[in-house]
């Protein structure tokens, strides 16, 4: 009797106590969505319900700032050219020194975005010519005291290490960006500034890069239009993981030119391949054919789906919003169907 009433006392309790949210979470009994929820002040995703001010479940102001893009021309107005406490990363609250001044139309109170170029960015499958006269491949700028890099060869030991003559190969695409965060000028003379970091999604550095700082837009819900040829590939992700999944940001080699819009729909795809069965006695000729033609495409299988967050001329960022397997670099995209 005595052990069935503390059997009773106990589950209610548990019951209760997934009631409270931080007993929950210690217990890890909690589901993400509602996990989420409890966090709203990092500005995230929320998966349970529709942050305020958003126009999709899930996309949020700290998601459109931080996603990245891909350019075809890096545009900076100035550096970063120190930081109050000579740190070599830092964030949010840090003093900084600029090289944006009056004569560059700094004045108290203006923003500016912070931003490195990562890398650039090569097709993972479309080969295509060394170079593009509308394509400036920048080279990150590396800042870091006390290390020398007079004898690195940023272009094969930085971005792409043994891979880098195969990579050349492929048709370039432009360079990602990464958003590092947002500053505000404090004082401001001729040709330098001095700054407040005011938010930051990721380490800032000195050399780090400024642009005007533009408040994002969320992207409108597209569910009515006119049919889309979205057809495209997964050219990069804003992460340096190979295997990606829910919440990753990507980029797809569809933009503003080929009709794609933020606040489009998409789905991520894969197309299977099979190599033939073998077969008896094969003639010479014969077994020439199946061995030149070993791969047979089978139907397109649906892997995920995405949310087109912005738009350039060439390129658009997506955020996944569902998978049922791993995404890859060189899966495909289109219009849901």
């Amino acid at each position: 009797m005595i052990k069935n009433v503390v059997s009773v006392s106990f589950i209610a309790f548990v019951l209760l106590a997934s009631s409270w949210p931080g007993v929950a979470g210690a217990m890890g009994s909690m589901d993400p969505a509602d996990h989420a929820e409890l966090l709203p002040q990092t500005g995230g995703i929320v998966f349970g319900e529709v942050e305020r001010g958003t126009t999709h479940r899930g996309v949020s102001r700290s998601v459109m700032m931080k996603a990245g893009y891909i350019a075809p021309r890096v545009e900076s107005q100035g550096q970063i050219i120190k930081n109050l406490r000579n740190n070599v990363k830092f964030g949010e609250g840090e003093i900084v020194y600029t090289n944006i001044g009056t004569h560059h139309n700094a004045k108290v109170g203006k923003k500016y975005t912070v931003f490195k170029v990562v890398r650039p960015v090569f097709h993972p499958v479309l080969k295509g010519p060394a170079s593009d006269p509308n394509i400036i491949m920048a080279k990150p700028e590396i800042w870091q005291s006390g290390i020398d890099y007079s004898n690195v060869d940023f272009d094969r030991d930085v971005y792409w290490g043994s891979n880098y003559a195969e990579r050349r190969k492929r048709k370039p695409m432009g360079n990602l960006v990464k958003v590092l965060g947002t500053l505000e000028i404090l004082e401001a003379d001729a040709s330098r500034s001095k700054a407040k970091i005011i938010e930051s999604f990721d380490y800032i550095s000195n050399g780090d890069h400024l642009v005007p700082f533009k408040e994002p837009k969320l992207p409108p819900v597209n569910v009515d239009g006119p049919a889309k040829n979205t057809d495209s590939y997964i050219i990069a992700a804003n992460k340096q993981n190979t295997m990606l999944g829910e919440w990753d940001v990507i980029f797809i080699d569809r933009g503003k030119r080929h009709n794609v819009a933020p606040g489009d729909r998409l789905e991520i795809y894969t197309v299977p391949e099979v190599a033939p069965p073998p077969r008896l006695y094969d003639s010479d000729a014969e077994h020439a054919f199946y061995k030149k033609h070993d791969h047979e495409l089978l139907m397109p299988f649906v892997i995920g789906h995405g949310l087109v967050l912005d738009a350039k001329t060439e390129t658009a960022t997506v955020l996944i919003l569902d998978t049922n397997q791993r995404i890859k670099m060189g899966d495909k995209v289109r219009s849901p169907r």
